[in-house]
């Protein structure tokens, strides 16, 4: 009830200063960089809604809490679940706080709000969503786990994705990137009309007569190497002891999330 005082139990340093000691700073400045905005201003809003006096409390995850421990199987069992749960996020009209205060913009911040809002209006690119759905069923097909979108991107921002060495990491990481966007200059990029016959003539794999794609390049030549460099991979994975999953394009690119 709106009406009976509640205390709020929470693991997560970042949650609690979030709706109280950091609360007014992020809402001067529209929350912009922030995660999980419209959850934070969905709680903000049914808080403020309640008339009762609402304490938090800060526990120590892992030690025991039966609350804590509650609802870490609570959410264990969410994230199996097929399909998530439709949650009504929308702070209410009366409720809702927009914009940012002037006085607390910087020219940084005002940089990143107006690039995030061309990129809302942006549809998505074609290629990446065919690649993204290559990613998804490779992983689900791999170990029986649907990841989203979002997690797919997240996972390429570890800063230890595969090695401690941080050249190798930004590295790996960017290929990875490139590769799901498609932004590298191969296959089908050869065939515009600006360029010339010979350039034209890239688009096909010399070998295989297929058109090059990272897909093609890395699991499907029959070029002399690209086996061979699998075979010397796979024979250099068994010796960790992890398991082995064969590559394509949702064990590679996915390979974070796996």
């Amino acid at each position: 009830e709106s009406t009976t005082g509640l205390t709020q139990e929470t693991d997560s340093k970042l949650v609690l200063q979030t709706v109280t000691t950091r609360l007014r700073k992020n809402e001067d400045i529209g929350c912009i960089g922030k995660s999980n905005v419209g959850f934070t201003k969905a709680v903000v809003a049914t808080l403020r809604r309640r008339k009762a006096l609402v304490k938090f409390k800060w526990v120590k995850g892992h030690s025991g809490h039966p609350r804590n421990e509650g609802a870490d199987r609570l959410a264990g069992l969410g994230a199996l679940k097929s399909a998530p749960d439709q949650v009504d996020v929308q702070a209410p009209d009366d409720l809702r706080i927009s914009g940012a205060k002037l006085q607390a913009m910087t020219q940084r911040m005002a940089y990143t709000a107006i690039m995030a809002r061309k990129a809302a209006k942006l549809p998505p690119r074609p290629k990446t969503v065919h690649d993204l759905d290559t990613v998804r069923a490779g992983v689900e097909h791999a170990c029986q786990a649907q990841v989203t979108d979002r997690a797919i991107w997240t996972s390429l921002t570890k800063k230890t994705l595969f090695t401690r060495e941080a050249r190798v990491e930004t590295t790996t990481r960017r290929f990875l990137w490139m590769s799901i966007h498609e932004g590298y200059m191969i296959g089908n990029y050869w065939q515009r009309e600006s360029m010339s016959d010979e350039m034209k003539s890239r688009a096909v794999c010399s070998v295989c007569g297929e058109t090059e794609t990272m897909t093609h390049k890395l699991f499907e030549c029959v070029a002399e190497g690209q086996q061979t460099a699998w075979t010397m991979f796979k024979k250099l994975w068994t010796s960790t002891g992890l398991p082995w999953w064969e590559p394509n394009g949702g064990t590679v690119f996915g390979a974070a999330c796996l």
